[in-house]
C-alpha cells in the first residue's frame, strides 16, 4: 500500500501538466478579492530534491521539467501555463540552478494570500514527517493532516466562500484508487457542485482508466474539460506511462484553449520526447 511515493517520479511530464494546471486555476481564483480554500487529497512530501537518492535512479524531471526550463532559459516559445509554472520553481530555487522541485502543496502555498487556505492531507507515514517537515515554517495559511485524504477532505465542503479548488492526484498504485476516485468526486459534488476539481488519471493501458473516464463523463456535468496527452508512442504491449489524462470539472473560463495548446505542444516538441 505504501511502496509509491511521489519522489519517484518528481518533474517528469505528467508532473509538469498536472502542477502547471493546478497553478493556471488557483491564479483564476486570484481573480477575484473573496478569499478561497485549496483541498489537497493526495499532497506528498510538498517539496522534493533532485538529489533525493530515492529519485535520482530515475531522473525523470531532467527529460521533462529540465528540459523546459532549458527551452525558457533560451528565451524560446512556451505556452503560458508551463511558464507561469516555471517562474514558480525558479522563485522556489531562488533564481538558481533547479535543485528542488515544489509539489502541489508548496505550488498553491506560494500563491496564496492573507485569507485563503491551503489544506493538505497524505497518509503515508514518512511523506507525511516530510509534508511536515517541508511546511514547519508556515502559517496559517497552510493546514496538514495525516489522513486519507479521499475520505477527509468532504468535511471542509462547501468552503465558507464557496470559492474553492480540489485537487486530486492519488498514486492509482492500488487498482480501488480508480473507483475511489469517481466515488468521492461524485459525493465531493454533491456537497460542492461550484467547486473547481482538478483530476489526474494516468494515460496507460488499463481497463480501469477508461472505466473511470467514462464515469465521468456520464455524471453530466455542464462544465466538463478532459485532456489527453500522450508523452510516448503507444505499443500494443506496452504496460508503462504513455501520458497524462487531465480532467477538470467547473474549469475556469478561458482554460480550455490554452490546455489544449500545452496538450499540443508537448505532443509536437520533439524535444520533449524521452
Amino acid at each position: 500500500m505504501f511502496s509509491y511515493r511521489h519522489v519517484f517520479h518528481i518533474g517528469n511530464l505528467a508532473d509538469v501538466l498536472k502542477h502547471s494546471t493546478l497553478v493556471a486555476c488557483v491564479k483564476h481564483l486570484l481573480l477575484k478579492e473573496k478569499p478561497f480554500m485549496v483541498l489537497d487529497t493526495h499532497a506528498g512530501a510538498g517539496k522534493y530534491s533532485t538529489t533525493d537518492p530515492l529519485g535520482r535512479n530515475k531522473m525523470e524531471w531532467q527529460s521533462g521539467l529540465g528540459k523546459l526550463v532549458t527551452i525558457m532559459e533560451k528565451k524560446n516559445y512556451l505556452p503560458s501555463i508551463i511558464y507561469d509554472y516555471l517562474k514558480l520553481v525558479i522563485i522556489h530555487n531562488n533564481g538558481n540552478q533547479i535543485k528542488n522541485i515544489p509539489g502541489s502543496p508548496a505550488l498553491a502555498s506560494m500563491l496564496l494570500r492573507k485569507n485563503d487556505r491551503l489544506w493538505a492531507f497524505e497518509l503515508h507515514p514518512s511523506e507525511f514527517m516530510n509534508l511536515e517537515k517541508n511546511f514547519s515554517g508556515s502559517n496559517k495559511k497552510v493546514i496538514l493532516e495525516k489522513s486519507d485524504g479521499f475520505i477527509s477532505y468532504r468535511k471542509l465542503l462547501p468552503p465558507i466562500s464557496r470559492r474553492g479548488l480540489i485537487f486530486i492526484d492519488p498514486s492509482y498504485e492500488n487498482r480501488n484508487d480508480y473507483e475511489k476516485t469517481f466515488f468521492y468526486v461524485k459525493e465531493g459534488l454533491k456537497k460542492f457542485e461550484t467547486g473547481i476539481f482538478v483530476i489526474w488519471l494516468p494515460n496507460i493501458q488499463r481497463y480501469e482508466v477508461k472505466k473511470t473516464l467514462g464515469k465521468l463523463k456520464n455524471l453530466k456535468i455542464k462544465n466538463f474539460y478532459h485532456v489527453r496527452v500522450q508523452f510516448k508512442k503507444n505499443k500494443s504491449n506496452s504496460l508503462g506511462l504513455l501520458g497524462s489524462n487531465l480532467v477538470i470539472i467547473n474549469p475556469p473560463f478561458g482554460i480550455e484553449p490554452k490546455l489544449d495548446e500545452v496538450s499540443s505542444f508537448m505532443e509536437n516538441t520533439a524535444e520533449l520526447h524521452e
